[in-house]
């Protein structure tokens, strides 16, 4: 399953990359964005019919469809600052900051709110990222593209967030779907509300681009997300993150290379590379550590101690959580999103033996990477 996830993370970012810089040429690129998420609910509504067919019934639980919307929100909202941002700035310059500040975020709020202890590869990794943002940072002239690059960085984070969840409870590409579409209702009607209010006004001079090479950026955009919503139900995130921005660097050599972006391209180029090395130690196995008894799977592989293991003792199926009862007559809380990936949730009835990881939440300690036995 790692194999796969790895290899569907890998043509995400070819196709991530590719549509950027195709959005980036093309003009206005919130009108862009605009047309391309109708062509990419299109295609996402054209697909419906075969993945039926093929891969069989989907699954779309409740709470997905609430989680899709919060993500629809914020991707649209990433758009509009992506936009912003592509307008003010150069491509080699934002896509390293947006992409390399969306990890570092997290690594922030793990540290600042959840307690989290970094291993020494991680620290070395934002200190990376901090090397790699401030110099792609400081490579521009003007450098009024960094704000709304670091903001899109930050929508990144939260959407990513909601998605690593959402998409464990629905069938992925119905997932997808159903983002798409909602995006492509929710793009036009913010920019409707940003003219009414005179935030936004459409360059005069520019033409948007045709609906051909819309409905290119909207497949890009469409199988790009997609592939990393699938990738996400097979593998953590730890995993897909460090492959999918392998497009950090393809974007920024793109930028210098063909748009000319010439200017200080040694620092561009070399903030890139760190910013990318940065992201790949963060996701490193030496993990995170959490403050207090709590062990990682780490802690208890490094001193030879045995995976806590345990009973599944009740099942709220209709919430999508449950309890295991642990040989050490503890119960530990365990959410679906938290099963091993060959383990579906609809399909426990209770009782099975599983081995687990034991995490801190702020409601206490939880049961996670939960195994059959």
């Amino acid at each position: 399953m790692i194999a796969i996830a790895v290899g569907l993370a890998l043509v995400a970012a070819i196709f991530h990359g590719t549509w950027n810089v195709l959005v980036k040429v093309s003009g206005d690129p919130i009108t862009t964005f605009r047309r391309a998420s109708y062509m990419a609910a299109v295609v996402a509504t054209l697909s419906i019919a075969p993945a039926w067919l093929i891969l069989g019934k989907p699954v779309l639980a409740p709470a997905a469809v609430g989680f899709c919307l919060i993500s629809s929100v914020l991707e649209t909202t990433y758009l509009w600052l992506l936009s912003t941002a592509y307008r003010r700035g150069e491509l080699s310059a934002v896509y390293p900051i947006a992409r390399g500040s969306a990890p570092l975020l997290s690594v922030t709020v793990g540290l600042v709110l959840l307690g989290e202890r970094l291993a020494t590869p991680q620290l070395v990794g934002v200190a990376l990222l901090l090397i790699g943002i401030l110099s792609v940072t400081l490579s521009q002239a003007r450098g009024r593209a960094t704000l709304p690059a670091l903001m899109t960085g930050v929508a990144i984070a939260a959407y990513t967030s909601v998605d690593r969840v959402g998409v464990r409870l629905a069938t992925p590409w119905l997932y997808a779907w159903l983002l798409f579409t909602l995006m492509a209702i929710e793009l036009p009607i913010s920019m409707w509300i940003a003219s009414a209010l005179r935030l936004y006004r459409q360059p005069e001079g520019l033409r948007p681009p045709t609906w051909s090479q819309s409905t290119v950026i909207g497949i890009f955009f469409w199988a790009g997300y997609f592939l990393v919503l699938w990738a996400l139900s097979l593998a953590p995130l730890a995993v897909v993150a460090p492959v999918r921005e392998v497009a950090i660097v393809a974007v920024a050599v793109w930028g210098v290379w063909r748009l000319r972006e010439r200017e200080r391209a040694t620092i561009k180029l070399s903030g890139a590379i760190a910013t990318l090395a940065g992201v790949a130690l963060l996701a490193s196995r030496g993990r995170r550590f959490s403050k207090g008894p709590v062990r990682s799977r780490h802690a208890f592989e490094k001193g030879g101690i045995p995976m806590p293991t345990g009973t599944i003792k009740k099942l709220v199926s209709d919430r999508g959580f449950g309890f295991i009862a642990a040989e050490d007559g503890k119960e530990y809380f365990f959410h679906r999103t938290g099963l091993d990936s060959s383990i579906n949730f609809d399909s426990l009835a209770g009782g099975e033996r599983v081995s687990f990881e034991i995490e801190a939440s702020q409601k206490g300690p939880r049961a996670n990477r939960i195994k059959l036995t």
